[in-house]
C-alpha cells in the first residue's frame, strides 16, 4: 500500500509538468491519507512510518513544490521553474532556483525515512525481530508475529518472491538494486539473506535469523551509495545539460541524504553532511571535478573504487 501511495504522490506531483498547479495542502492530505485524496483505496498511511526527525523537511518540501507549481516560468539559475532538456525536449522537471527538483527529492526522502529506514531500523530491530518476539502464535495470512515483521521487512524492499530469477513487477528500491546489479552483485546476497533469515524464524533458529540481519543491512546500504556514484556519474556525463545534470544531481543527493536512516550505516553522519555540503547549494553552478570529488569520497568509504566508473 505505502508503495502505491508513493506513487500515487508522485503522478500528482507531475501534474506541476503540464501547467497544473500542485496543492500542498493535497500532498499534506496525501501524506496522512486523510479526505480521500488517492485514486486506490488503503488502509495505511506514510506519515506513522516516516523518520520522525525529518517531518519538518518533507513538508517544507510540500510547501516549496506547490510554491513553484503556481506559475512555472521556464527555470533557470536563480529562478524556480520547469526546464526542458536540451538534449531530450521529452524530459523535463521543476526545479527550484537553485536547481534542485522537488518531487525527486520527496520520493528519495520518502524512500529513505519510510521503506529504508521501517526496514532496516525498525523490523530488523530486536523489538520486532528479537528472540524474544512471539514466533509461536500463529495469525492467519500472517504467520508469527516475528514472521509478519520479516516479511513487512521484505515488504519494503519491492520485489517479487522469486527474484531475482524474476525481475517483473520491481518498484522503487527493487528496481534500484536490479540496476545496479551488473556490477555491485547485490541482487543475490541481499535476497538469499532474506530467505535464509525468513526460513530460519519459521525452523526457530534464531542464530541463523540474527546472522542474516546485518547482511542485510549492508547490502541494502551498498545499493543506496552505488545508486548516488551511479547518479554523479550520468550528472557529469550531462554537465552541459541543465535539466538532466540537475535531475541527476537531484537523485545522487536523494541517495546521500538517506543513506542515514541505516542503524548500522558505514558512513558517519558527519561524512553525509559533508558530502552534501561537497555538493554545493546550487546546481546550475556545480562543475564535473567538484562531482568526481564527491564521487570519489563515496566511493572510497564503501570500497566501490574498482567499480565506481563502471556504476
Amino acid at each position: 500500500q505505502r508503495l502505491n501511495m508513493l506513487e500515487e504522490m508522485l503522478n500528482y506531483m507531475d501534474m506541476a509538468l503540464t501547467g497544473n498547479p500542485i496543492n500542498a495542502t493535497v500532498l499534506n492530505e496525501m501524506f496522512v491519507n486523510e479526505n480521500d485524496q488517492f485514486v486506490g483505496s488503503y488502509s495505511k498511511d506514510l506519515r506513522s512510518k516516516f523518520y520522525e526527525l525529518d517531518t519538518n523537511v518533507i513538508l517544507n518540501l510540500f510547501d516549496s513544490i506547490a510554491q513553484a507549481s503556481i506559475s512555472p516560468s521556464p527555470g533557470s539559475n536563480g529562478t524556480a521553474g520547469i526546464v526542458t532538456s536540451s538534449s531530450d525536449p521529452t524530459k523535463k522537471y521543476l526545479f527550484s532556483s537553485t536547481g534542485k527538483q522537488y518531487s525527486e527529492q520527496i520520493e528519495k526522502m520518502i524512500m529513505g525515512a519510510v521503506f529504508y529506514y521501517q526496514a532496516t531500523a525498525v523490523y530488523m530491530s530486536e523489538d520486532q525481530i528479537g528472540n524474544a518476539v512471539n514466533n509461536e502464535t500463529i495469525v492467519p495470512g500472517e504467520g508469527t508475529a516475528m514472521e509478519h515483521h520479516w516479511d513487512e521487512a521484505f515488504g519494503y524492499w519491492g520485489v517479487p518472491l522469486d527474484f531475482p530469477g524474476n525481475l517483473a513487477g520491481l518498484r522503487y528500491f527493487g528496481e534500484y538494486t536490479a540496476q545496479r546489479n551488473a556490477y555491485l552483485k547485490c541482487s543475490k546476497p541481499l535476497m538469499d539473506a532474506f530467505i535464509l533469515g525468513r526460513s530460519a524464524i519459521s525452523n526457530k533458529d534464531m542464530d541463523t535469523k540474527n546472522a542474516q540481519v546485518p547482511i542485510i543491512r549492508s547490502w541494502w546500504e551498498k545499493v543506496v551509495a552505488a545508486c548516488a556514484i551511479h547518479y554523479l556519474n550520468t550528472a557529469k556525463t550531462n554537465i552541459g545539460d541543465d535539466a538532466l545534470r540537475n535531475h541527476q544531481l537531484s537523485e545522487a543527493w536523494g541517495f546521500i541524504y538517506m543513506l542515514k536512516y541505516n542503524p548500522a550505516k558505514t558512513i558517519s553522519q558527519t561524512q553525509i553532511d559533508a558530502l552534501i555540503q561537497n555538493l554545493g547549494g546550487n546546481f546550475y553552478t556545480i562543475n564535473g571535478s567538484t562531482i568526481d570529488s564527491v564521487r570519489d569520497q563515496l566511493s572510497t568509504i564503501f570500497q566501490m573504487d574498482a567499480i565506481k566508473s563502471l556504476l
